[in-house]
């Protein structure tokens, strides 16, 4: 009774044993994973945010690591206009390449609900196709989304005799160059939206040479130019 006694003993001692070890072990894995980073999805590092030696704590960025099979352009619109921007549309994407101009198509993935209150408008994300070797985090792209249709006059970008901070157009009245002083707004395609300054019909020098001045002797030639709806020629 005695030698089972002390073999019951042993076993339990060879049990506690076991079940320290068993800890130990997990004690060991947890440490040890403390030295190995587990990427959460495959991607490629850019940048190391801190050096070997250097003290940390939780939560400290180490990596920044980029997911480069799925790209989003997030672009900010003004509140007015957000209603009419729906989930899953189609959006056309014109990104700012290292060859030039990309039009891309994208896809609304999400319509922030939150207003920014300094600027008033909604933070919208847009999901990019795939495209390897051309798009990399940090470009910048613009995104066109359809609104009401509006009339606008508009002049030809060659058209405008900028000066610091005043822009301004020759007006042909008769056979004389009058300059005028104009207001512009948004420029695409090679014209700028005229805001204030000109009336529709009104005819504009394109291209105007150095020397044009204020009244100086213009003589009109008339040629097959196709303007938008609305433009002054």
């Amino acid at each position: 009774e005695a030698r089972a006694a002390r073999s019951r003993a042993a076993l339990s001692e060879a049990q506690a044993n076991l079940t320290a070890s068993k800890a130990a072990t997990d004690s060991a894995e947890v440490t040890s994973s403390h030295a190995t980073i587990v990427a959460p999805f495959d991607g490629l590092i850019t940048e190391k945010l801190v050096d070997p030696g250097n003290l940390v704590t939780p939560g400290t960025a180490l990596l920044r690591l980029e997911d480069t099979r799925r790209f989003e352009l997030e672009v900010r619109v003004d509140e007015s206009r957000a209603a009419r921007i729906a989930l899953k549309a189609s959006v056309p994407v014109l990104v700012d390449g290292p060859d030039g101009p990309l039009t891309l198509v994208g896809q609304v993935d999400e319509v922030a609900r939150a207003v920014d209150s300094d600027s008033r408008t909604l933070l919208v994300t847009i999901a990019l196709p795939s495209a390897p070797g051309v798009l990399t985090p940090g470009m910048y792209g613009r995104a066109a989304f359809a609104g009401p249709a509006r009339r606008l006059l508009t002049v030809p970008d060659g058209a405008l005799v900028r000066n610091g901070q005043l822009t301004s157009v020759f007006v042909v009245h008769g056979e004389r160059a009058e300059l005028r002083f104009v207001s512009t707004g948004r420029s695409a395609d090679g014209a700028t939206d005229i805001l204030a300054g000109l009336s529709e019909g009104e005819s504009v020098v394109v291209d105007p040479p150095p020397g044009l001045r204020d009244g100086t002797r213009v003589t009109i030639r008339t040629a097959a130019v196709t303007s938008p709806s609305g433009a002054a020629s």
